[in-house]
C-alpha cells in the first residue's frame, strides 16, 4: 500500500475538489481554525474571514475582512464533530427530532 502525501495546500471553492470536507488544525494549540479561506502548511500560514466579538463577519467595504495567521497548521480529512453538530441543526435535527 502507498502512502498519500499530506495536503498542504487548500483554497476554499478551489482546491481540492473535496475542500468542504478538510478541516484546519492549529498545532500549537490542536484546536480547528474556523472560517479558512486559503492556507499553506509549508508556508506556514492561514488566511480567514475576520469574526467580529459579535460572533458576526466583519465587512471591510463591501466584502468579508480577511486575515492571515502565522503558525503551525495541519489540514486533516473530514469534517469536525463541529460541524456535522451544525450541518444537523442546520436541517432541523436536534431537538429531540430525528433526522
Amino acid at each position: 500500500m502507498v502512502a498519500l502525501a499530506p495536503l498542504t495546500y487548500a483554497k476554499a471553492g478551489v482546491t481540492p475538489d473535496n475542500w468542504a470536507d478538510l478541516t484546519v488544525i492549529d498545532n500549537e494549540t490542536g484546536r480547528e481554525v474556523r472560517f479558512v479561506e486559503e492556507v499553506n502548511t509549508l508556508e506556514g500560514w492561514v488566511r480567514r474571514h475576520v469574526v467580529g466579538l459579535d460572533g458576526r463577519f466583519v465587512h471591510d467595504g463591501e466584502s468579508v475582512a480577511s486575515e492571515v495567521i502565522h503558525g503551525d497548521f495541519s489540514i486533516v480529512t473530514g469534517v469536525s464533530a463541529r460541524r456535522v453538530w451544525q450541518g444537523n441543526r442546520m436541517k432541523g435535527c436536534g431537538y429531540g427530532r430525528r433526522c
